[in-house]
């Protein structure tokens, strides 16, 4: 069983109590930081974060701008600030620890190989559930040039009442301003996927066939456009979108570990 790791939450006005941002320290030298996706928030992986400071590693989960508040704060942000929120620690991380890690999950392993680019010194990347590729991507495109004149946000239609009031208290977004979901494409075109080649350092890839966001041939199209020559790929079978909660997260956390130790 996972224990549940003392952590030191940096508090953010206006967002919800569970999204707050939050470090660990065990006294180690390598630090891992757990970028989460677009809409999410740290909350997504605090199990995961758990589970590393278990295993005598530093642990930092920052919080993208915009993120864990209100639809308004979300609005005034675009993919740069995203980026920004990550780099500005991952500078600073880097002079302070021996090695750093970067795991992203969904949109937070897009953030995770973009500022690899620029940091070669970032000892290794887990990608879990990139999204490069959206399922019904091609009608979602299609329709935002329209959504953009007539609608300010999508709303998630297949939440019901009790996941939006879940989501509400993580501080996770039901409904999206169009702008935003503008933006994010727009970094997953102009970044993602044309600094593939760019990326020196390791990378693990894990997703899922059955992940309903974004479809595993996304990680499929990482895995053969990398050039470096230590990556790892694994498309799992009875997974969701979110790797911390599903069946197989135990063999999820076991090769992140591993991937850690290794490198």
């Amino acid at each position: 069983m996972i224990q549940e790791q003392q952590k030191e939450f940096r508090r953010i006005e206006g967002v919800a109590e569970k999204a707050q941002p939050f470090g660990i320290k065990s006294g180690s030298k390598t630090l891992v930081m757990l970028i989460h996706g677009f809409t999410g928030t740290p909350y997504d992986l605090h199990v995961l974060a758990d589970f590393l400071a278990d295993n005598k590693l530093d642990v930092e989960v920052p919080l993208l701008a915009g993120h864990g508040g209100s639809t308004a704060m979300l609005y005034q942000t675009r993919n740069q600030d995203w980026v920004k929120s990550v780099e500005d620690m991952l500078e600073q991380k880097l002079k302070e620890y021996d090695k750093v890690f970067m795991i992203g999950y969904s949109f937070g392993s897009n953030i995770s190989l973009h500022l690899s680019t620029k940091y070669p010194q970032i000892a290794g990347i887990i990608a879990l559930g990139i999204p490069i590729f959206i399922r019904n991507e091609l009608q979602i495109r299609t329709l935002l040039p329209l959504a953009r004149i007539f609608k300010k946000t999508y709303r998630k239609r297949w939440m019901n009442h009790e996941m939006t009031k879940e989501w509400s208290e993580q501080g996770r977004h039901s409904h999206i301003p169009i702008p935003s979901i503008v933006t994010f494409y727009d970094f997953i075109d102009r970044y993602t996927k044309k600094e593939l080649a760019k990326v020196q350092a390791p990378v693990l890839i894990v997703h899922s066939r059955d992940d309903l966001v974004s479809h595993p041939r996304g990680s499929e199209f990482l895995f053969k456009n990398l050039t470096v020559t230590d990556k790892h790929l694994f498309i799992l079978n009875k997974q969701d979108h979110n790797p911390v909660h599903n069946t197989r997260r135990d063999f999820i956390f076991s090769k992140t570990l591993q991937f850690i130790e290794s490198h």
